[in-house]
């Protein structure tokens, strides 16, 4: 059948894609220049959508070999006072934005304090918020200096189950 535009093309009409409730964004953090970074990549994203920030920082390695209370009541302690690091830098870097203007839900940002290695942590937890981003900084160490010391990022990015932003 004619309809008067020859050799024109009807374009399908898309079903409307809904979008999740809430974009679950996981943040690894470090506390170092390139973390900042990634912090404020996963808080611009959420200018944009709704989200759902899950800031993580994660303590390497076990400690000196102590009595099993005595080493419970510090893994405790270490962990309140690193919960309360991380609150606080997550709140740092909300003001920063605020101060350009951007107006966040404060509610929306939630911290997290795990024990182990890094990359594995950070998947686990992501795994476990069913995220559906991971923004993670990187020092960019390139060459020998990365093979030798390892790459959380690197990892991250080699098994994670969704999509991976990394920030230099």
């Amino acid at each position: 059948m004619d309809d008067g535009k020859s050799g024109s093309m009807s374009s399908p009409v898309l079903p409307e894609q809904p979008l999740p409730p809430t974009y679950r964004v996981v943040v690894g953090v470090d506390f170092s220049e390139h973390s900042a970074r990634a912090v404020r990549a996963a808080l611009d994203i959420a200018l944009h959508r709704e989200t759902q920030i899950f800031a993580i920082t994660v303590a390497e390695g076990h400690g000196l070999a102590r009595p099993k209370t005595e080493a419970s009541e510090m893994h405790e302690t270490f962990h309140d006072e690193t919960q309360k690091t991380l609150e606080r830098y997550i709140a740092e870097q909300l003001d920063y934005l605020e101060k350009g203007g951007a107006k966040l839900n404060r509610k929306r940002v939630a911290a997290a304090v795990d024990f182990g290695k890094p990359a594995e942590s950070i998947l686990a937890f992501a795994e476990s918020v069913n995220a559906d981003l991971i923004v993670i900084g990187t020092h960019g160490k390139k060459g020998l200096e990365r093979l030798v010391l390892g790459s959380v990022a690197n990892s991250i990015l080699r098994t994670a189950q969704c999509p991976v932003l990394v920030t230099v």
